[in-house]
């Protein structure tokens, strides 16, 4: 991984880029001096391996690449927690009945 990569995942992040596909990375890969699949996907997984990104190299789950990984934990716990506080509505007047 190279400081060029580095430097420009964080321009991404800092313009609010939540997310992007595979497409893109590879065009901002080619800036990077990254021209192969085999080096694009060995620099996604590194940074997913420390923790800069989420990335799964398996066919039909590699084209969404989350840059801003807080953001989506964030998504993920409101979800979770509304479908809990919406399990404990329904149970909750299901008793009462």
């Amino acid at each position: 991984m190279s400081l060029k990569q580095l430097i420009r995942l964080q321009e991404l992040v800092e313009k609010k880029e939540r997310r992007i596909s595979l497409d893109k990375a590879r065009q901002i890969g080619k800036l990077c001096d990254i021209h192969t699949e085999e080096e694009l996907c060995r620099m996604l997984t590194e940074f997913r391996d420390i923790g800069l990104l989420m990335w799964h190299s398996e066919e039909g789950r590699r084209d969404l690449i989350i840059l801003d990984v807080q953001w989506m934990l964030n998504a993920m716990t409101q979800l979770l927690c509304q479908r809990s506080i919406e399990a404990k509505r329904r149970s909750s007047h299901g008793m009462r009945q």
